[in-house]
């Protein structure tokens, strides 16, 4: 992985938006119950995002180990999304860009690995019965 930075003024990424929006969620979901899922009524399996109010309002609560029990492979990416997001944010103030290049079988193997960590979720999922 070849790792740079270029200096320089870019513009405000959307990214930095998250950092009021998954709050703001996360504080509505408090006051107003989510609709149903529609994957969920038609095959009876859960989706990919299945529980992830309940692990919000857990995170909310404190039960870290009730969050990670709901849906981890969603917390974990919106975990990773907030960081990008503080990252992208520290780009902006500080006048710099990030940029890493991956070579063609390093890509592959990254892809590959998210779709068994998806696979292995949405298992976990099915299997605790969501």
């Amino acid at each position: 992985m070849d790792w740079s930075l270029i200096k320089g003024k870019h513009p405000l990424s959307i990214h930095v938006a998250w950092l009021i929006i998954v709050p703001a969620v996360l504080v509505l979901s408090r006051f107003f119950r989510p609709p149903a899922c529609a994957f969920h009524s038609l095959t009876g399996l859960p989706c990919l995002s299945c529980g992830l109010t309940r692990a919000a309002d857990a995170l909310l609560s404190g039960d870290f180990i009730g969050m990670l029990y709901f849906n981890p492979l969603a917390v974990l990416f919106c975990a990773t999304l907030i960081l990008y997001s503080f990252v992208k944010y520290l780009e902006y103030i500080f006048s710099f860009r990030i940029v890493a290049r991956l070579n063609p079988i390093r890509a592959r193997i990254i892809r590959l690995a998210v779709f068994v960590c998806i696979a292995a979720n949405w298992l976990f999922l099915i299997v605790v019965e969501r």
